[in-house]
């Protein structure tokens, strides 16, 4: 799996996952969060590759019919990102006023002498 299908994969896990079975779940959780191996995730559940491939492909497919329905993974990325410009604003903001005051502290200064 890519990584940005690995971070989606995880965005919509993070947001639905109790919304799957618990086999999925753990499955999921297995395979995205801990980053298991199909084989390694087979053995520890007795059952075999192809099984476990499965109910990856099913649990993810779930996931994304879940956010065509609700879109709240996309309005959360949004937000986000709004949050992040308005931070880097402030920021910025906060710089400016900074060096606003030493600009005036300098010249206040250099008006008493």
């Amino acid at each position: 799996m890519t990584l940005e299908k690995t971070l989606r994969a995880n965005a919509l896990f993070d947001v639905y996952g109790s919304l799957l079975t618990p086999s999925q779940q753990d499955v999921l959780s297995c395979y995205i969060v801990n980053d298991e191996s199909l084989g390694e995730i087979a053995e520890r559940l007795h059952i075999s590759r192809q099984a476990v491939s499965d109910l990856i492909s099913r649990a993810l497919a779930k996931l994304e019919h879940f956010e065509n329905k609700l879109n709240f993974v996309a309005k959360l990325t949004k937000v986000l990102g709004q949050v992040e410009q308005k931070a880097h604003l402030l920021t910025t903001d906060v710089n400016l006023a900074r060096r606003i005051t030493l600009t005036y502290t300098d010249l206040i200064k250099s008006l008493e002498d």
